[in-house]
């Protein structure tokens, strides 16, 4: 186990290898760009591996809140049904293409826990 009580025996080798360069990058008062530059890293690579360690429980901080998309409904659609699945595990399906009615049942499903 190291310092931050991660247990780094299960873990592969390039996990490990960004888990180290993440904790010395958190170490330093410096920028994560100028982080990766000094150590001739990918910034892409950095901010991906960031998000993979944090995904797996490996690094602290938290995930990026999922983005929604405005939904535009074309008139020749109104018969097409609509299924969505939400993060939060809610899968709301309709036909019903009215704006007001899409509207609503968007905003109660999303405030399901």
């Amino acid at each position: 186990m190291d310092i931050n009580g991660i247990e780094k025996s299960g873990m592969t080798e390039r996990q490990r290898f960004w888990l180290e360069h993440w904790q010395r990058c958190q170490a330093t008062s410096g920028t994560i760009k100028a982080y990766a530059l000094a150590h001739e890293l990918s910034l892409p690579a950095m901010y991906f591996w960031r998000r993979e360690l944090i995904k797996r429980g490996l690094l602290e901080g938290r995930q990026r809140a999922v983005r929604f998309k405005k939904l535009v409904v074309l008139p020749e659609a109104r018969s097409i049904p609509f299924r969505i699945l939400f993060p939060n595990g809610v899968v709301v399906e309709w036909a019903d293409s009215h704006a007001d009615h899409v509207e609503s049942l968007m905003r109660m499903a999303a405030s399901l826990p």
